[in-house]
């Protein structure tokens, strides 16, 4: 049984109690000031951020508060839309500095031994496991290498190719931490755009950071290089984003959504861990309502927050599959539980 197994945020939460955006947005906010870096932004950003600490809610409505404390010089809705994507940049760039995490462990112990179990309960190998996930973190192949062995994941789309025997696939849609672009040497000013990749995990300590603010970039150096994260930033401006880069890290994603998409649509069960679809992804929402009414999967949905509340997925999955006559399954009870129940009988 083709099986693809899909997480989100709530996943690494729960696994290894890995904070989310909006747990990190404090002190993100403190730390963008106390390097300065908040002078780049316009006041009402600032503000808006400070007074909801709601991420979604920030890259949903920025652009449609007023302009208000910019230069007459400037035009405003470009000036706005320079503004979030620095502002995106450095807060994903903070969550990489956090989401580091070479030394993770397991929040619960238990949910090491039951996601094995669940594995090899059904049947899942590498003939017919695939892994999708929107988090840039490493606690996916924290679990690969746990489940199976070490260096036994690859990433399709981003290499081309598996090495070192490694089998089971990664599909990263939003890119990842460990997942840097060479962009030439520190003495030489500008970039090189270049497709040279370097998966590196092993010199996280050692990168800085340094904005570009007039070009809404920041830079990390190390080893006397300059590298700039392979990560697409958050919801509204996806599509923007993978336009303007399309002939470099665009092309490399379309390829990583499109075999993401195909083995979607062929699998027997697709499982969504921890994932709510946030309703300012608009990208995401197409995607996956191409996925549901294209696929003929058994889709089961396992709910983390506890609140007992149907998220924007459930709503989703629920009027597609009503539709072809179909009900998908939700759980609502969290990743050990659900864990449980599946291994127990």
């Amino acid at each position: 049984m083709k099986t693809v197994i899909f997480t989100g945020s709530g996943f690494s939460k729960a696994c290894f109690k890995q904070e989310i955006q909006n747990d990190l947005l404090p002190d993100f906010l403190s730390a963008f000031e106390s390097k300065q870096y908040i002078n780049y932004l316009p006041n009402e950003l600032v503000q808006l951020a400070q007074a909801t600490n709601d991420v979604e809610l920030i890259m949903s409505h920025f652009l449609n508060i007023g302009y208000i404390g910019l230069p007459h010089d400037l035009n405003p809705s470009k000036q706005h839309q320079r503004a979030i994507v620095f502002f995106r940049m450095a807060l994903a760039l903070y969550f990489r500095d956090k989401l580091k995490n070479e030394g993770i462990k397991y929040y619960e112990q238990e949910c090491q031994y039951l996601i094995h179990e669940y594995i090899k309960d059904n049947f899942l190998t590498k003939e017919n496991l695939t892994f999708i996930t929107t988090n840039y973190d490493l606690g996916l192949e924290h679990i690969v290498n746990d489940v199976f062995k070490k260096d036994s994941y690859y990433y399709p789309g981003f290499e081309k190719t598996s090495s070192k025997g490694a089998e089971i696939p990664i599909f990263k849609l939003h890119g990842s931490v460990n997942w840097l672009e060479d962009r030439g040497s520190i003495e030489r000013s500008g970039f090189a755009n270049s497709t040279r990749n370097e998966i590196s995990p092993h010199f996280f300590n050692e990168l800085t950071i340094h904005p570009l603010p007039e070009s809404n970039e920041f830079t990390l150096q190390a080893n006397g290089k300059k590298y700039t994260p392979i990560m697409i930033p958050f919801f509204q401006q996806k599509s923007q984003w993978l336009e303007l880069n399309k002939r470099w890290w665009g092309k490399q994603f379309k390829e990583i959504w499109q075999e993401s998409y195909n083995r979607l649509v062929e699998a027997d069960k697709i499982v969504f861990w921890g994932y709510g679809l946030p309703p300012a992804d608009h990208h995401m929402f197409s995607f996956l309502l191409t996925v549901f009414k294209k696929t003929n999967a058994h889709i089961e949905i396992i709910d983390f927050s506890k609140l007992k509340k149907d998220s924007n997925l459930m709503k989703l999955a629920n009027s597609i599959c009503e539709s072809k006559g179909k009900t998908p399954v939700i759980y609502y009870d969290g990743l050990v539980n659900f864990l449980k129940y599946e291994v127990e009988t």
